[in-house]
């Protein structure tokens, strides 16, 4: 007997939740451990969201935190939008992803929206490729093979339900662009009722015209507060004194490279290391340092467990390393190939079969679970990739005058291979060779100084030597405006803070620090500055100057005495700026003493009119009149302009 459309759907909601928890149900939390298993629901903790909320034709884009994805599911006005998660290697993209999908289909909805979803679709786009629309995808890779359904039935079955949810994952790894375009109008086109797609990328492909007008959230940090919940949820449990002491660990052997910990994959390695007393984790002096420490304790690790699938000797040589190095550089250089998907048959007739082996056990390559009858690898991280492609590149750089080198690449010297690059495509490559070899060290600062704007990431480079840098270069730095902001790509805005912390630990003084979009709020217990990407500054004594300029945002009366509180402990402050933003009407006396005592100066302007606080009475005059300002007028003005809708500062005394 013909089942009913009902009945179809009923069978097909069962077959595709079945056909999920299956293939993307379980993760291991500890990439090292191939026997920890676990579901996506025990292990999964977010890094920080923040979604777009403006994008300008300068440099500035303005981010908004946001609680969950939940936030952007609920939200009325971003139905029918297009939503791309975006993020750097490591931090996330396809877990949320996953999370999203385990929710829905172990009926686990946090939102009420995702909880109305009829039908869940997820794909990954390597498999999209394959096909020619998104039901045959879902027929061939998401439904059992023996499932009765047909991709005719599929089709049907999608059109006649009321809420559908499309999840794209790996939209970047394809630069078929038109073949892209057109698989997405065919969504649309054929599945008309679908609410939203989310798409995974990195953020620096966004540049195509499937995006216009897309809601872009990003995944930035994972901070100390994920780390703990991390722990917590799959290391620890609640047991407070061994959080403590892996913090701790982590804190005091990592403590040049917490940056590198707020990527989500790194801190499980290192956080599964020290929960276990690890002690290959020491203190580091370069990111060189900290990867290779990484890659050998992964090495050690692989090597103890006296696993049947171990061979015996691990031996992977420089010539090995070398072999891959030359493959990846390849792929960073020429973009070969495009998805970074390799043929399996030929990596191994490039680098040898043995070693592709090791490197698959160490997990540097993992296979590719695509269907076809090619069998490919790929790098597990972009970050292995440029470690091995700093590798071939500084052993490169040590042959300037290789003939054959230099035929293979068409240059006349090897140094001229970085001209053809750009240091946001591959930061850590550079990182790495500067501590690989002082011969590409020097070429790579050399070309950095011609390039230009890259002025503290060659301090970071100068750094990977021996962790040496030049007293003079940090000076001549120092001795003008230095500006950290919130427009500069994460590795950029941690160099930035870097060279800060180590002008201080030099007593060397700063000019004028600008603090520019990425002001966030002082952590008064460990008596830090906080950036909206999660990193942080000490006290910094030696800063003479300090301008913060944080647009559309208001002040309340706590947050402006911590602010007070934390600049009035930086020694060699005399003035402190404040625009684009609401201070409160008056400061507590009690605050200021300091300020007065060093004759240090408070300057504020929220739109036009610069004030400056009168530090014997606590409250604002106009600066060049010396009058009282109308307050009042200036908040109205400052709401004005920015059609702020704020719940920010509101004065007792005035009515918003």
């Amino acid at each position: 007997m013909a089942r009913s459309m009902e009945e179809e759907r009923i069978i097909f909601v069962d077959q595709l939740k079945h056909g999920y928890k299956t293939r993307y149900g379980k993760v291991r939390p500890d990439p090292r451990n191939r026997k920890d298993i676990r579901s996506v629901q025990d292990v999964f903790v977010a890094s920080n969201l923040e979604i777009l909320i403006a994008e300008l034709p300068s440099k500035e884009a303005e981010w908004k935190p946001i609680e969950s994805i939940e936030n952007v599911l609920e939200d009325q006005e971003l139905i029918d939008r297009t939503s791309i998660i975006e993020g750097d290697p490591g931090h996330g993209k396809s877990m949320l992803a996953m999370k999203i999908v385990s929710d829905w289909s172990d009926s686990i909805c946090h939102s009420p929206r995702l909880e109305g979803v009829d039908i869940l679709v997820y794909q990954q786009m390597k498999d999209l490729m394959k096909v020619k629309s998104i039901h045959e995808a879902i027929k061939k890779y998401s439904l059992p093979s023996g499932s009765s359904l047909s991709v005719s039935d599929v089709r049907r079955i999608i059109s006649r339900c009321k809420l559908v949810m499309v999840i794209i994952d790996g939209y970047e790894d394809y630069s078929d662009k038109e073949t892209i375009f057109s698989l997405l109008r065919d969504i649309k086109m054929n599945t008309s009722i679908v609410q939203e797609f989310i798409m995974t990328r990195t953020s620096v492909l966004l540049r195509d015209a499937s995006t216009s007008g897309a809601v872009r959230i990003r995944l930035s940090s994972f901070d100390s507060l994920a780390q703990e919940k991390y722990l917590r949820k799959v290391i620890v449990g609640n047991h407070d004194k061994e959080v403590q002491r892996i913090t701790a660990s982590l804190n005091y052997e990592l403590q040049s490279f917490q940056e590198l910990c707020t990527v989500p994959m790194f801190y499980a390695v290192f956080s599964h290391l020290a929960a276990h007393g690890k002690r290959e984790l020491r203190t580091l002096d370069s990111v060189s340092g900290f990867f290779r420490c990484l890659m050998g304790c992964l090495e050690s690790h692989l090597k103890s467990k006296g696993d049947d699938e171990i061979i015996p000797s691990f031996a992977l040589t420089e010539t090995d390393d070398r072999a891959l190095g030359k493959v990846a550089f390849s792929c960073l250089y020429d973009g070969e190939p495009e998805d970074g998907r390799f043929h399996l048959d030929s990596l191994q007739g490039q680098v040898g079969k043995r070693p592709i082996g090791q490197y698959l056990r160490l997990g540097v390559l993992v296979r590719d679970n695509s269907s076809d009858n090619a069998e490919r690898v790929k790098f597990s991280n972009q970050l292995f990739l440029e470690w091995y492609a700093a590798q071939f590149l500084a052993w490169v750089m040590g042959r300037p005058r290789d003939s054959e080198l230099c035929s293979q690449y068409h240059v006349s010297d090897t140094g001229e291979l970085l001209d053809n690059m750009r240091p946001i495509d591959a930061p850590y490559m550079l990182l790495f060779m500067c501590g690989m070899s002082p011969t590409a060290a020097k070429l790579v600062i050399r070309w950095l100084g011609f390039i230009g704007d890259y002025r503290t990431f060659s301090v970071l480079c100068h750094l990977e030597q021996n962790g040496s840098t030049q007293l003079e270069r940090l000076k001549d730095m120092c001795s003008e405006a230095y500006e950290v902001g919130v427009y500069h790509r994460p590795l950029m805005h941690e160099s930035s803070i870097k060279v800060l912390v180590l002008a201080a630990d030099n007593k060397i003084p700063i000019k004028e620090l600008v603090i520019r979009g990425c002001y966030k709020s002082i952590d008064r217990e460990k008596e830090e500055m906080v950036f909206t990407t999660g990193h942080r500054i000490p006290i910094l004594s030696n800063v003479v100057e300090l301008y913060i300029e944080q647009r559309k945002r208001v002040f309340n009366q706590e947050e402006y005495h911590d602010l007070i509180d934390f600049t009035s402990k930086c020694q060699n402050l005399k003035m402190l700026i404040m625009e684009n933003c609401v201070l409160p009407r008056s400061c507590d006396l009690d605050k200021l003493d300091i300020f007065q005592s060093r004759g240090v100066t408070l300057d504020w302007c929220a739109i036009s009119v610069w004030h400056r606080l009168d530090l014997s009475t606590g409250k604002w005059k106009q600066r060049e009149t010396g009058k009282a300002p109308d307050y009042d007028r200036e908040v109205t003005t400052f709401i004005s302009h920015y059609s702020w809708e704020t719940a920010g500062y509101v004065d007792p005394e005035y009515d918003w």
